[in-house]
């Protein structure tokens, strides 16, 4: 790990969830939402999380805000143990922290002004005066594109590019310093991603934040992210350095997904590699490595064999052993 101070760090963090039994002495199933996680996010930085749907991002994140208390491992900010069972430490650590959730019109009260949005997190922690809170709402409103004068307006009056600002800005009244952005962009247009991507990297720079952002679209990944994680079934399969990673995928699974990125690049001939056969269940995961199943570079020790994550260069992790032994070319 970087010299770089750690804001957030995960050991081992693993979540579970109970199936309902179909029958009364049938034994109890698990649906493995993340398995044995352990990732550091530098503060100041923007951490990305990529993977398919249902692989455990979002339940990672909630994991690390303290929604979701771990099965096992150990969730650490700014260095000291994550407890949700301390009541009073929990809560001073959570004042540091927010969310700004993937669909707008459904994280914001149709009922709320948007000044009643906005000063929602000011009112639940108290010590400011009415004066005071406009103040500051009128202020946030400037930097993410708005009018001082909308705080009046009623949430429902805008589109879904200036809801998702007026989400952001409710995140970010209170100043924390880690911010989980769960796919921030999906639920908009395709014409303003890049406006909210951009202010998004420049509220950043400006306060210092550090995000955790979870997309599927690994080009903005690609441009905003300073390191990335690749999650594959709940597990950490590769993570580093975004630039490096881009360049030199060292788990097949990482390879298939960029690979996939659409290009307009005419001279780009980047060959598509293919992946065969289904996601596996998070209830039945497969033996040995996760992916096995749809890897094409397999053999019988990838199924028998579970892989761990192996420092490969600098902050650059991987858990695939035939890739990191030359095994196989990527």
């Amino acid at each position: 790990m970087s010299e770089r101070e750690v804001l957030l760090r995960t050991e081992g963090l693993t979540v579970r969830f109970p199936v309902k039994r179909e029958k009364l002495f049938e034994r109890r199933k698990y649906v493995h939402a993340v398995t044995e996680a352990s990732i550091g996010i530098f503060k100041g930085e923007i951490f990305g999380l990529v993977g398919e749907s249902g692989c455990g991002k979002s339940t990672f994140a909630n994991a690390t805000l303290g929604f979701i208390p771990p099965n096992e491992g150990k969730v650490y900010f700014c260095g000291e143990l994550l407890d949700t069972k301390n009541k009073r430490s929990f809560r001073r650590q959570r004042m540091h922290m927010q969310k700004i959730f993937q669909d707008p019109s459904t994280s914001l009260s149709p009922r709320f002004t948007v000044e009643q949005a906005i000063a929602e997190p000011m009112i639940i922690r108290g010590g400011f005066t009415d004066a005071e809170r406009r103040k500051r709402i009128g202020e946030m409103l400037s930097l993410i594109g708005l009018c001082e004068s909308d705080m009046f307006r009623y949430v429902t009056e805008f589109s879904g590019g200036q809801k998702q600002r007026i989400a952001i800005a409710r995140a970010l009244i209170m100043h924390p310093d880690y911010i989980v952005c769960d796919e921030p962009v999906s639920a908009l247009d395709v014409s303003v991603h890049a406006q909210i991507l951009n202010l998004l990297k420049d509220l950043g720079e400006r306060f210092g934040l550090t995000y955790l952002f979870i997309s599927h679209n690994l080009a903005a990944v690609r441009k905003l992210c300073d390191r990335i994680a690749i999650m594959y079934l709940g597990h950490i399969v590769e993570y580093g350095d975004t630039a490096e990673i881009f360049a030199h995928p060292m788990h097949p699974y990482t390879k298939a997904l960029i690979s996939a990125v659409l290009t307009v690049d005419t001279e780009d001939n980047t060959g598509r590699m293919l992946l065969k056969g289904e996601i596996a269940s998070p209830i039945d995961l497969p033996g040995g490595c996760v992916f096995s199943p749809r890897c094409p570079f397999a053999c019988d020790k990838c199924r028998n064999y579970v892989c761990a994550l192996t420092e490969i260069g600098d902050s650059h992790f991987a858990a695939c052993p035939r890739a990191l032994k030359g095994e196989i070319a990527l």
